[in-house]
Order: C-alpha cells, then structure tokens, then sequence
C-alpha cells in the first residue's frame, strides 16, 4: 500500500530528525503535532514494520520531549528588557528616552531583544543588523544606536553566562 510506504517513510525522518535535535526546546513546537499522529500509526496500521518504525520514532520524540522538559527555559521579563533599554537609551541621548513617539519603538525593540535573549542568540550582527540597531538609529543615530546594542548584548550574555552557571550540574 502507497500510503503505509509514506508513513514509514514520514516515521525514518521524524526519527532521525529527533535524533539531530541538540536541543530539546527546539522541537517542543512540533512535538503536540507529531506525537499523536505517530502513535496512532504506531497501533493501527496493518504493517508490522511500518509500526515498529513508527513505535521507534515515537519512542525517539518521547526522549527528546523529556529531557526538555527538565529544565524550562527562562523567559527574558518584557518591562525589565524596556527598563535596561531605556536606561542606556538615556545615558547616550536622553531627550529621546522621554520622547512618546518613542515608546511605541522601544516597545517593540525590547520584544525583540527578549525573543533573542529567550532564543540564545547573541550573535552581534543579528542584534546590529535586522533586529535593534535599525529601529533605535532611526531616533538616535547610528553610532549611538549601536553602543546602546552593544552594550544591552553584553549584558544579555552575561545574564545567560551567569543563568548556564547555575544551572550547570556540579561535578564532584
């Protein structure tokens, strides 16, 4: 039968596609919309080797799943992001750091930068390029926009720095 070859097929690459994950939290969004399907071929379809291929992927994506659930993510807090923001915003331009126009921009800048924070991307160019720098340069300057990028990634990276350390576990 065509289909139970497709499903096979679809079980041998979530399976190895769940062995690659390094990190668990980034397949818990597709986990609620794999899981079910797979068990449900893993117990129903007439193919014996379908079904263990099916029963091998689920049991694969049921690994990745718990161990990401042993250590939640921390999300970035959205008012402390602003606040931080806000704060270096004023200390190189603080007529801009009051502006009302500005808080709209700077709302949105500090989901950004909570959303790569919460992600783990603290790549320069990311925070330079497409995700900060453009929308504060529009009120403050270029230069001016990128020390205030550069300085918030620091910190960005410390917090992680110092969120790894505790977390680590403690050889003894």
């Amino acid at each position: 039968d065509n289909t139970t070859a497709i499903k096979r097929k679809a079980a041998v690459i979530i399976e190895n596609m769940a062995k690659l994950v390094d990190n668990p939290l980034d397949a818990a969004p597709f986990l609620p919309s794999l899981l079910p399907g797979l068990e449900k071929v893993a117990n129903e379809v007439a193919d014996p080797e379908c079904r263990s291929v099916a029963a091998r992927a689920a049991k694969e994506l049921n690994r990745v799943a718990n161990e990401g659930q042993t250590v939640p993510p921390k999300k970035a807090d959205l008012a402390v992001v602003a606040a931080a923001l806000k704060e270096l915003i004023a200390a190189r331009n603080p007529s801009v750091a009051g502006d009302a126009v500005f808080a709209a921009t700077l709302s949105y800048v500090a989901s950004l930068s909570a959303t790569l924070q919460d992600t783990k991307i603290f790549d320069f160019d990311e925070w330079n390029g497409v995700a900060v720098t453009p929308y504060l340069a529009t009120f403050m300057g270029e230069e001016d926009a990128e020390a205030v990028t550069r300085a918030y990634l620091a910190r960005a990276v410390e917090e992680a720095e110092r969120e790894a350390a505790a977390n680590a576990p403690i050889e003894e």
